[in-house]
Order: structure tokens, then C-alpha cells, then sequence
């Protein structure tokens, strides 16, 4: 996903989670991590339907967010990974309003199930 240029910056491309043929944006960074979660990726079929990895801790089921997918661009990679999942949780509406509160300088690009993107480039 990612490699090194020599005296360069990272470049990691983010994924459409309905097609992992298609890039939709290149990161290119000098410094700082990204992390990507997705429900599109781990997911089974249950009696009640179907299931994925990403759980709703106010529920103990998985996720009923509108978020498919959220690429998080900040300091750390554990931070990203966090704020990544609980985006995805949250959804929209929510995790917006908890990014903005709790990471401000963090970026993020939201893909959600009516196949729309949204994208807050802090950098």
C-alpha cells in the first residue's frame, strides 16, 4: 500500500471499499501516520444477517453506521487506528462532531453506504 522514496515522502493509497481496483486518493506524507478501517473487508453471515468485525460497544453487535469506511491521517498509528474504528461506529453525524472535539488536527476521509465521500484535509 505504501512505500518508501529515498529523500521522499510516504505514498499510501486509499481504496474504494465496493472496488479494491480503484484508487480514490493518494496520501503523500513526510511525517505522521495513517490508518484505514472498513467494514467491507471482514464480514460473515449470521442468522440475523450479515455481520462484520467492527462492534458497536453500546450494542455488543456490529456497527449500523453509515460510515463503510474511514482513512485517518494523525500523529500516531495506534491513534489513528483508534479514531479510525470509533468514526466508523459513531458514524457520521457523531463522529464527526467527536473527531472535531477530541482530535482537531487529525484528518480523515469518510466513505459511507449511499456511496458518497467526505474528506476534512486538516494539513
Amino acid at each position: 500500500m505504501g512505500r518508501i522514496l529515498i529523500n521522499g515522502p510516504w505514498v499510501i493509497a486509499v481504496l474504494s471499499p465496493w472496488d479494491q481496483n480503484v484508487t480514490e486518493v493518494l496520501i503523500k506524507l513526510m511525517n505522521g501516520a495513517v490508518a484505514t478501517s472498513s467494514v467491507c473487508g471482514r464480514r460473515w453471515r449470521t442468522a440475523n444477517g450479515d455481520a462484520h468485525h467492527l462492534i458497536d460497544p453500546r450494542t455488543m453487535e456490529p456497527s449500523k453506521s453509515d460510515v463503510v469506511q474511514c482513512t485517518v491521517i494523525g500523529t500516531t498509528v495506534v491513534e489513528c487506528e483508534v479514531v479510525s474504528k470509533v468514526v466508523s461506529v459513531l458514524g457520521k453525524e457523531e463522529g464527526m462532531k467527536w473527531l472535531d472535539r477530541t482530535f482537531p488536527e487529525f484528518s480523515a476521509l469518510l466513505f459511507f453506504k449511499r456511496r458518497y465521500v467526505i474528506q476534512t484535509w486538516r494539513w
